[in-house]
């Protein structure tokens, strides 16, 4: 095992032009190097950044997010956990796989996101990288994992990553349901799978899991509806699931526990279309 995470770490470095050298001691690296640690069950690379890679490396952040010290501007992949969907293809770039440590200046790549607060391990059957994540984690504005979603499969949309052709490569794909079905279904309950569904647009998977029958019904602690909870999510295609979720014959007068509707779920979202669509339909 140690032996593949050796040899994907060389290959995705050597693309960085990057010399890195074994050890076992990362308290004394020269600044402008990088080690890849082996004293720890999962090697990870572990960089001293010149002032100047710093620069350039925060220059990749459109976040503009500091810590309350100012020293830590995080980068896209905050804002790939935090909007997922497609856009995760666009943001995490490979330079933005080098995740900045808040406790230090120091830089933890690949296998320990400080930002993501997983340690993703690399799954020989299924060529993938993921979990567990910490539940327990909190980012700088105070929210944990499970604010993200990440009991209902928040780690299944932000890291659907493969290895292909000895690099690690983003796969953005439109459905994650059809790319590893068989995780998904033995992972989550079904009302995990289907706010999962609903959260990220994920049609074939929504197919299989709503009906007439409970479309109406209550998925979490709020007393949110499947057509609340679609309108609080991140898919691409979420008006499409929207109108799909009406016409099966979603109520749009429904409250959850906050006392909010469907329509005044969209007009706070500011959304013309969809204000417009439920209108519609109503």
């Amino acid at each position: 095992m140690v032996k593949v995470y050796v040899l994907l770490l060389f290959s995705l470095y050597c693309s960085f032009g990057i010399a890195i050298e074994l050890s076992r001691n990362v308290n004394s690296i020269k600044e402008g190097s990088c080690v890849l640690d082996v004293s720890v069950d999962i090697p990870v690379i572990v960089c001293n950044r010149t002032q100047e890679q710093l620069e350039r490396l925060r220059a990749t952040d459109d976040s503009k997010l500091q810590d309350p010290k100012g020293k830590l501007a995080l980068n896209s992949v905050y804002k790939a956990a935090e909007f997922g969907g497609s856009k995760i293809g666009s943001l995490i770039i490979k330079e933005n796989l080098n995740i900045e440590n808040r406790f230090s200046d120091k830089f933890i790549a690949f296998l320990s996101t400080d930002n993501l607060g997983c340690v993703v391990r690399y799954d020989e059957k299924t060529k993938l990288l993921f979990g567990p994540c910490d539940t327990n984690w909190y980012d700088l504005a105070g929210r944990s994992l499970v604010g993200y979603g990440y009991d209902t499969g928040w780690n299944l949309s932000i890291l659907p990553i493969e290895v292909k052709n000895g690099n690690l490569q983003i796969r953005p794909i439109d459905d994650e349901y059809d790319f590893y079905p068989e995780f998904i279904e033995n992972t989550l309950s079904e009302k995990q799978r289907l706010k999962m569904a609903l959260s990220w647009g994920r049609k074939s998977l929504l197919a299989k899991l709503i009906t007439k029958t409970n479309v109406n019904e209550t998925i979490d602690q709020f007393n949110n509806t499947p057509l609340i909870i679609a309108l609080l999510g991140n898919g691409d295609n979420k008006l499409e699931v929207v109108s799909f979720l009406i016409d099966l014959g979603a109520d749009v007068h429904s409250k959850n526990n906050l006392g909010s509707t469907p329509i005044e779920m969209a007009e706070h979202l500011g959304d013309k279309r969809l204000i417009k669509l439920i209108n519609k339909k109503q």
